[in-house]
């Protein structure tokens, strides 16, 4: 009979028992651990040389802004927060520089202006040359602040970059173009002498703008590098500073062709470039990746093998208005890719240092926040970038310890995005890519047909399909969320990442009392931890266990110093939301949004010898063990 009760029990009481096999399952889960991703440092192992390298070069806008006292003021604070050495930028021989007078007469005071000023600073120019004036240009310019007329008699000078009107086309006289450029060479050398000047790097043009392809920047490239070579041999000439990595190979065989010296080779990139496309092929590592799959076919190459590769233009995104510029993600992508690019790029030029910059809107028509590419606003309030790279000036050590990063499987990310149309065509869905329009495929109505439109398009990068017009776009700047269009990129996208969200530099600083060649003291152990992702909102938060290798530190208490950068910490732009998000804040406001952005230190101590670290998506922190 107790069987035959059991069994009744059992099934009377069906409900009760899952009931409480689910309590069972729930405590089981709440006393288990949240998965965690690993980092372990390995103190005893050899230590690489670690060169500041990203502190050489910041990128900044045109050249007349250079004569700002906003602009100067977050110059001098940029060399003491960040250990700012140099400063690129466009346009010094646009126009509004006053340069070119008259037919091969020249005034260069406001760029010895803007040099000295750099000079007095410690900085070190990277001088741009470009844009175009209107008298080589054989074209009519007029000033857009105050109407003055360059050059009248002539068709205007239509093909212009940004609102400040840089003349981006060829000289009518490359030797009239030798001309200028050997006459700056030589006023710079003339004015802060050779040994100072012999320091400086001058880059021939931006990017192509104007130039129709590599030929004909190559008879612009070579009136450049003679010019420069004319007034010193040692003074420093490269290029050709093109976009998303493009020419580069191309550039070298055909200045090897020509017999022409390059000292470096230059590019630029970003993570929205065509070749890293949002989706499911996303990955984090994709820029370095690139970068490094390029420098490993220079190296190739017999002319370029030992020249050193700059990448004078790299953000977390391109475009006015990208949404990290503005937030922690920047922070985070400055982490991860100064610890990937490290041995790699000689230069790396973030692109800006400052909001006092002008592509599209004139510096008095700026709101506080608006996602300008500058690590500090317009009214100098630091953004999560600009406290990464303090952290990074302040904190990295000159020798770097070996960090490897183990991440779970956490499966499918479900990264936004989606691949779909035509065959290596990347698509996002809601989304619409705002500017930069070069025109409209009459005969694209779908996806495979404005992919294959832009494919065919040498200028076309990106498109966007609002239901049957298809848009092609030279830039995926302005990135906004509009429900039934879609947009994308028809470049091949790369293989999958097999890179980990969360990536680890570790640095230490060798005692400059001892000294490291005769076996002096370590101090000063650094490790800087990066969870960035382009999609943050399809992220999960992860904890990370940060270990040693080398060192026993389970039996003794060992604390260290975290400094943090996330959504809710140095995170100064979601104060100004709560104050209204003002487009001009008052001096009250600017205070205490200083105070916001500032990194505070807090002290945390290990459990059982490892310490314990949670990250958000896009979070950038630093911990100190001396």
């Amino acid at each position: 009979m107790k069987p035959a009760k059991s069994i009744a029990i059992h099934f009377a009481g069906q409900t009760m028992l899952v009931a409480l096999l689910l309590l069972l399952l729930l405590s089981i889960s709440a006393a288990s651990p949240p998965p965690t991703d690993r980092v372990v440092v390995n103190v005893a192992a050899r230590t690489t040389p670690f060169t500041h390298y990203w502190k050489r070069a910041f990128g900044t806008g045109h050249a007349t802004l250079t004569l700002r006292d906003d602009w100067r003021m977050a110059l001098t604070q940029a060399t003491t927060d960040l250990g700012l050495q140099g400063v690129r930028g466009h346009g010094i021989f646009d126009d509004d520089m006053g340069v070119v007078v008259a037919p091969r007469t020249y005034n260069f005071t406001l760029v010895e202006d803007s040099w000295r000023f750099q000079v007095a600073h410690n900085v070190t120019p990277i001088v741009e040359l470009s844009f175009m004036p209107a008298i080589l240009a054989n074209c009519t310019w007029t000033a857009p602040t105050n109407g003055h007329v360059v050059n009248p008699g002539h068709a205007p000078c239509n093909n212009t970059a940004m609102q400040y009107l840089g003349i981006t086309v060829p000289p009518t006289s490359f030797d009239d173009w030798h001309d200028l450029v050997r006459a700056l060479a030589q006023h710079a050398v003339d004015t802060f002498g050779l040994v100072e000047v012999s320091k400086w790097t001058f880059e021939v043009w931006n990017e192509l703008w104007g130039i129709d392809n590599v030929h004909q920047y190559m008879s612009l490239y070579n009136a450049s590098v003679l010019a420069v070579k004319s007034v010193a041999s040692n003074l420093i000439v490269g290029g050709p500073a093109t976009a998303q990595l493009q020419y580069v190979e191309e550039f070298v065989r055909r200045a090897t062709a020509m017999h022409l010296p390059f000292d470096f080779v230059s590019s630029h990139m970003y993570p929205t470039d065509p070749q890293c496309p949002s989706g499911t092929d996303w990955g984090p590592d994709c820029l370095p990746r690139r970068v490094r799959a390029l420098k490993q076919k220079l190296s190739q190459h017999p002319a370029s093998a030992t020249v050193p590769f700059y990448l004078t233009e790299y953000n977390a995104g391109c475009g006015v208005g990208y949404p990290q510029h503005d937030g922690p993600g920047a922070a985070a992508f400055a982490f991860r890719t100064i610890g990937k690019l490290d041995g790699v790029t000689a230069l790396l030029s973030w692109w800006t240092f400052s909001d006092v910059f002008e592509e599209g809107t004139p510096i008095d028509q700026h709101s506080e926040y608006m996602n300008v590419y500058g690590l500090m606003t317009i009214s100098g309030i630091p953004k999560p970038g600009w406290r990464a790279f303090q952290l990074l000036h302040e904190l990295a050590g000159d020798e770097r310890l070996e960090a490897t990063v183990t991440e779970i499987d956490r499966g499918d990310r479900g990264d936004r995005g989606d691949r779909g149309g035509a065959a290596h065509c990347t698509t996002e869905l809601n989304t619409i890519m705002a500017g930069f329009d070069i025109g409209v495929a009459t005969q694209a109505h779908d996806i495979a047909g404005c992919c294959d439109a832009c494919r065919n398009n040498s200028k076309c990068s990106f498109w966007s399909l609002n239901r049957t017009m298809c848009v092609l776009k030279s830039s995926d700047a302005g990135r906004t969320t509009v429900a039934g269009v879609t947009s994308g990129s028809s470049h091949p996208p790369p293989p999958k990442s097999n890179g980990t969200r969360v990536s680890a530099l570790a640095t230490r600083t060798k005692d400059n009392n001892t000294g490291a060649a005769r076996g002096g003291s370590e101090s000063g152990v650094a490790i800087f931890l990066s969870y960035w992702s382009i999609t943050p909102e399809s992220e999960e938060n992860r904890s990370v266990a940060v270990s040693f290798e080398g060192v026993e530190l389970s039996d003794t208490t060992v604390t260290a110093t975290e400094y943090r950068i996330d959504v809710d910490s140095a995170n100064p732009k979601r104060v100004w939301e709560t104050m209204g998000s003002p487009k001009k804040p008052d001096s009250d406001q600017i205070k205490t949004l200083i105070a916001a952005s500032k990194v505070v230190p807090t002290t945390v101590e290990a459990e059982a010898g490892v310490f314990q670290v949670h990250m958000s998506p896009n979070s950038a922190v630093v911990l100190v063990l001396e």
